[in-house]
């Protein structure tokens, strides 16, 4: 019979795993750096990633001001409703399952590893996209690019 010890370990492993951090991922670290180095300071409400996954969302509370400086900043494309961009957007949201959004003001985006999102460790995100909920939070959505 296995230690008691390890047996508790493994499931608490395993439950980490599982359910992903709920306020810190390295994935949420990067994408706050990033801004935080633009002079964009992000407050994490909430985070969702799970431990084997390249993608998360950061949820923060819904500041205009500091939306209108990421969108400018970043020069975030504007996703309009029936685009294909809108199509990615769902796209990427589905691979989100614990992100629930029920209806959104605004979204805007840039994909295709935009240079805008090249990290300093050299790392870079394949998409990123930010969501103005009709919840009052912004949902802030990046995945890892490969290689």
């Amino acid at each position: 019979m296995p230690h008691p010890f390890l047996a508790i370990t493994l499931v608490i492993l395993a439950a980490a795993m599982l359910t992903g951090c709920e306020r810190d991922s390295a994935l949420s670290r990067d994408v706050v750096r990033h801004f935080e180095r633009n002079g964009i300071p992000i407050e994490p409400v909430k985070v969702h990633q799970k431990a084997w996954s390249r993608s998360g969302c950061v949820v923060a509370e819904h500041l205009p001001d500091q939306v209108t400086k990421i969108v400018d900043s970043f020069q975030l494309r504007s996703i309009a409703p029936g685009t294909n961009e809108e199509i990615g957007l769902k796209f990427h949201l589905q691979n989100h399952s614990d992100v629930k959004i029920a209806s959104w003001a605004e979204a805007w985006g840039l994909t295709g590893r935009p240079k805008a999102f090249g990290l300093r460790d050299g790392g870079q995100f394949e998409y990123f996209y930010l969501v103005v909920a009709n919840d009052g939070f912004v949902y802030l959505l990046a995945e890892y690019a490969y290689g």
